[in-house]
């Protein structure tokens, strides 16, 4: 079987060093990585330092992500490839280190989740994971909307929810809180923990999609558009991988619809949200540039590189566009 362009590119070993070379290029002609002032020891997170370490941290376990559940039964590193190309499509969130947190806790969710994989008695993994959700909502509240889906996930998917992985989750969500609220106690700011609570219940109605600008909203339909297509190809051809993988990739695929109806249904959430999607749709475009080596999923290749390319340019050029 001749390769076509898409499986020279997933398979070369050279993909995911170009690609890192690309990302960087693309942090420094955002101008985030130049800080306002010279760096010291005690600022070391001036400029967009913190948030380029996070998203270098993010990229490398993704690999480590691909690598301990072999997502892509050949060698193949368009799992991170994936997941970098589309975050630097997305530069305007390279700004936030909120997101950037929030992004690293969860990718590191992932990787300890999948360990509890068909055992009961995991209630040290499980606690690592949760524990990553417990932190991701120190900065992220509304990311807590997902702990009953990941434990429904647990259940059908896993099938590792037992009272003592169940109860490990909960303690994993509070040990950040336990160290947080006595600061705030001793600080007399027990306003401010209130509020992060009461954040649950903030939904804006009717919904403002006025705050989706039109860079916003291309990053958005591309990244659903790539979801729907790694998906389609992914019931059509799961026979091929094993049960164990089915089931990981059942979870992307749920992940990213439940992140999709939370976008359209409070958008205001968008900044934090679209990370989860992109996390969680990589592993499916992947798979399906990877797999595939068809005249028509070659020429698919090609028009999603060019999106991409296309999608990072405008947003550095223009950042803020609306309608």
């Amino acid at each position: 079987m001749n390769k076509r362009a898409q499986n020279i590119v997933a398979e070369s070993r050279f993909t995911l060093p170009v690609v890192v070379a690309y990302a960087i290029a693309v942090w420094l002609a955002s101008g985030l990585l130049i800080p306002n002032i010279p760096i010291t020891s005690s600022e070391l997170l001036r400029g967009a330092w913190g948030q380029f370490l996070c998203f270098l941290v993010s990229a490398y376990l993704m690999v480590e992500l691909n690598n301990s559940n072999a997502l892509i039964r050949i060698y193949s590193r368009t799992v991170s490839s994936s997941f970098i190309v589309l975050f630097c499509a997305g530069n305007f969130l390279f700004s936030s280190i909120g997101g950037a947190i929030t992004q690293l806790c969860v990718v590191v969710f992932f990787l300890t989740f999948f360990r509890t994989y068909q055992d009961r008695q995991s209630p040290g993994w499980t606690y690592y994971g949760f524990l990553c959700i417990g932190l991701a909502s120190m900065v992220f509240t509304q990311i807590l909307f997902y702990v009953p889906f990941l434990w429904a996930m647990m259940f059908f998917r896993l099938t590792s929810l037992s009272w003592r992985t169940f109860f490990a989750s909960i303690v994993g969500l509070l040990t950040p809180y336990w160290f947080a609220l006595p600061i705030a106690i001793y600080q007399g700011d027990i306003t401010t923990t209130i509020n992060h609570f009461t954040a649950l219940a903030d939904f804006q109605f009717p919904y403002e999609y006025t705050q989706l600008t039109f860079n916003k909203l291309l990053l958005l339909i591309l990244t659903i558009t790539l979801g729907i297509t790694g998906t389609i190809h992914y019931w059509r051809n799961q026979s091929a991988d094993s049960i164990r993988n089915r089931m990981f990739y059942g979870i992307f695929i749920q992940i990213w619809v439940i992140t999709t109806v939370f976008i359209i249904l409070q958008p205001q959430h968008y900044d934090m949200l679209i990370r989860i999607l992109i996390i969680s749709v990589s592993p499916l475009i992947a798979h399906f540039l990877s797999l595939t080596h068809t005249r028509i999923t070659n020429i698919a290749f090609y028009v999603i590189c060019g999106a991409c390319l296309v999608l990072t340019l405008l947003n550095l050029w223009m950042p803020s566009l609306t309608f």
